[in-house]
C-alpha cells in the first residue's frame, strides 16, 4: 500500500511538473504553441510513422510554427510555413547543429563542417571544399561517373534478367564515386580493401547518428564499456586512422596538380604555410589544422553517400514502377539520336527536360530528407509574436513545403510533367522544391548530387528497361528513419538492343 502511494505521487510529481513547465515555456517564454507534454514521452506519441504528415496535420491546428518536447528532453520547434522557414533558415542565428554526443566522440581530433558551429572555420571549410567540388565537377565529372556506372551496369548484366534487390550494388557504386571525387582511387572491384573499410565506416557511423542510440540518448554511456554496445571509440580510432593513412599518403605524393578534394585541400594548406596570417583573425588559432579538415572530408562521405544511395534507389523504384513514364524518357533519348551503347553526359542535360522533370518530381514527391539537417538558435530569436530561445532545436518540414498547394497543383499526385511548366527547369531555387536544403546551411554536395541523379537515370534507362517480377509490390511510403529510405524491392533489368 506504501510503496503504491509512493509510486501515485512521484508519477503525479512528474506529471505536474511537465504541465508546469510547458505552461511556463508556453504563456511566459512565448515559445510557439504546441501539444502539452505527457511524463518522460512528452509528444513522441503524436509523431507516428510518419511524423512529416503528423506534423503538418498540427499545423492545421496550431498554424505554421509550432513546438512539441521529444521524449525527456526541451522542445523543439517545427516549421511548415515556406516563408517562415526561409526567413529562419535564412538567419545567422539559426545556422548552429545541435548538440550531438556521438559526434563528440567522433571528433575528439576536430569537429567538421557537419558539426561544427556557424564560425569562421566552418565558412572556410565550407567555401574551400564547394569550390574543390565546382572545380572537379568541370573537368573530371562525367569520367568519375562513368567509371562507377560501368561496375553498376556490369553488374546489372550478370543478373540475367532475373529479378534482383539492388541496394548493395547502389551503394557501392555510389561509394566508389564518393573516394574517387575525394581520394582519387580508382577501385578495382567492389571487393578492393580500401573501398570495404569506407562501407563500413559509413555503415556504423550512420548508426551512431540515429538519435535513437544508447550515447544519444544518455550521454553518459559513452564513458562506459559495455558488452552489448558498440564501442565507438574503435570506431573514431579506424576512422583516423585512415583519414591520416590517406592524408600523409596524398602530402608524400602532391606536386601541384589537384585531381581530387584531398589534393585541393593540400594546396590550401601548402599556400597557408606560406603567409601564416592569410585564414587567421586571432593570435595563434588555427582555421587550417588537417584534423578539422579530414572530419569535414568524412562528413563529406557520411552524408554523400546516405542521401545519394536513398535517392538514387527511390529513383530506380519509380522508374519501374512508372512505365509509361520509363518510354517517354527512352523516347527522348532515341530523338537525341542516344544510342543504347551511349554515355549521357551531364553538361547535355538542357537536351533532356523530361528526364530532368521526372527526377526532380519523385525527389519532390518522397523529400527523402524531410526535416532536412536540424539547426539550433544560437541566440534567442522573435519570429511571429513568438520567441526561439537560444539553443533550441528547430527543423524545417521541407516534405510539407514540397507538397504545399501554394506551388504546386494536386501536390499529393505523382506528374513530372508540372516541372516542364517551369521558366527555369534547371534552375536551383525553384519555388517550393527543396531537397538539397536552404538558407545559410544547404547542401554542400548539392552539385553532385544533382549530376549523379540526371547522369543515373539517363544512363540506366538508355542500357536497361527496368521493371518490376509480377509478384512484387513494395510499400511506396518507404520507411522513416532518419530519412525517408526505399522499401526492400526487387527489380528486373533488361537490356537495350
Amino acid at each position: 500500500m506504501v510503496l503504491f502511494v509512493v509510486v501515485s505521487l512521484v508519477l503525479l510529481f512528474i506529471l505536474f511538473y511537465a504541465l508546469l513547465d510547458d505552461l511556463y515555456l508556453l504563456k511566459i517564454k512565448r515559445l510557439p504553441p504546441g501539444p502539452l507534454s505527457l511524463p518522460i514521452i512528452g509528444g513522441l506519441h503524436l509523431l507516428g510513422q510518419e511524423p512529416y504528415k503528423s506534423v503538418e496535420n498540427m499545423a492545421a491546428k496550431y498554424g505554421g510554427i509550432l513546438s512539441l518536447r521529444i521524449g525527456v528532453r526541451e522542445r523543439v520547434v517545427y516549421v511548415t510555413d515556406p516563408d517562415l522557414a526561409k526567413q529562419l533558415l535564412s538567419s545567422e542565428y539559426l545556422a548552429d547543429r545541435p548538440s550531438l554526443p556521438f559526434f563528440d566522440i567522433i571528433s575528439k581530433e576536430g569537429h567538421g563542417i557537419g558539426s561544427r558551429p556557424y564560425d569562421f572555420t566552418w565558412k572556410l571549410h565550407t567555401r574551400i571544399i564547394y569550390s574543390s567540388i565546382s572545380k572537379l565537377i568541370q573537368t573530371q565529372l562525367d569520367d568519375v561517373l562513368r567509371n562507377s556506372w560501368e561496375y553498376l551496369f556490369k553488374t546489372l548484366e550478370d543478373s540475367k534478367d532475373e529479378p534482383i534487390s539492388p541496394e548493395t550494388t547502389i551503394r557501392t557504386a555510389v561509394m566508389m564515386t564518393m573516394g574517387r571525387f575525394i581520394f582519387g582511387h580508382e577501385y578495382a572491384s567492389a571487393d578492393d580493401p580500401k573501398l570495404r573499410l569506407l562501407l563500413w565506416l559509413n555503415e556504423e557511423t550512420m548508426r551512431g547518428v540515429s538519435p535513437l542510440n544508447h550515447v544519444n540518448l544518455i550521454p553518459g554511456l559513452q564513458y562506459i564499456n559495455l558488452p552489448f554496445y558498440p564501442n565507438y571509440r574503435n570506431l573514431n580510432m579506424a576512422k583516423e586512422n585512415f583519414l591520416n593513412d590517406e592524408f600523409e599518403s596524398h602530402k608524400k605524393k602532391f606536386d601541384g596538380r589537384t585531381v581530387d578534394i584531398m589534393d585541393m585541400i593540400i594546396k590550401e594548406l601548402k599556400e597557408d604555410e606560406k603567409d601564416s596570417m592569410k585564414f587567421r583573425q586571432k593570435q595563434r588559432e588555427e582555421f587550417l589544422l588537417p584534423q578539422n579538415f579530414l572530419m569535414s572530408i568524412f562528413t563529406l562521405i557520411v552524408g554523400g553517400e546516405q542521401t545519394l544511395s536513398n535517392n538514387l534507389l527511390w529513383l530506380l523504384l519509380y522508374t519501374a514502377k512508372h512505365q509509361d513514364c520509363q518510354e517517354k524518357i527512352v523516347k527522348e533519348l532515341r530523338n537525341n539520336d542516344v544510342l543504347a551503347t551511349d554515355f549521357v553526359q551531364f553538361h547535355h542535360k538542357e537536351k533532356f527536360p523530361y528526364t530532368t522533370a521526372f527526377y526532380k518530381e519523385t525527389m519532390r514527391f518522397i523529400t527523402t530528407t524531410f526535416f532536412g539537417v536540424p539547426r539550433t538558435a544560437s541566440a534567442d530569436i522573435h519570429v511571429n509574436g513568438y520567441t526561439i530561445p537560444k539553443g533550441t532545436t528547430v527543423f524545417p518540414n521541407f516534405w510539407s513545403i514540397n507538397h504545399n498547394e501554394r506551388y504546386w497543383s494536386k501536390p499529393h499526385e505523382f506528374q513530372p510533367e508540372r516541372f516542364l511548366e517551369l521558366e527555369n527547369l534547371h534552375s536551383s531555387n525553384i519555388p517550393g522544391f527543396i531537397i538539397f536544403g536552404y538558407g545559410r546551411r544547404p547542401c554542400i554536395g548539392s552539385q553532385v548530387g544533382r549530376a549523379c541523379l540526371f547522369s543515373f537515370l539517363c544512363n540506366i534507362i538508355n542500357k536497361f528497361h527496368v521493371s518490376l517480377p509480377p509478384d512484387e509490390d513494395p510499400d511506396m511510403r518507404g520507411h522513416t528513419r532518419l530519412v525517408i529510405e526505399p522499401p526492400s524491392f526487387k527489380v528486373i533489368f533488361q537490356k537495350r538492343a
